[in-house]
């Protein structure tokens, strides 16, 4: 019988990005096309922003290190 383990510390499947307020818009910092906002729907597991365009995903904390 094969020994059961757990990883410690455990395994997180939906870090904790900081989502921006409904209604708010952003430009793509690769292409300048105007991005989605994704909704903070517990079943998605991606980050915030959507380029359309370039098929990139940002969070806000990739969108501050490129400001």
């Amino acid at each position: 019988m094969n020994k059961i383990s757990t990883y410690d510390p455990a395994i997180k499947f939906k870090p904790d990005y900081v989502w921006p307020e409904e209604g708010a818009e952003r430009n793509c910092p690769k292409c300048e096309t105007a991005m989605q906002l994704v909704d903070n729907d517990p079943t998605y597991f991606g980050k915030p922003w959507w380029c359309p365009k370039c098929k990139w995903q940002f969070s806000e904390e990739d969108l501050a290190d490129q400001a």
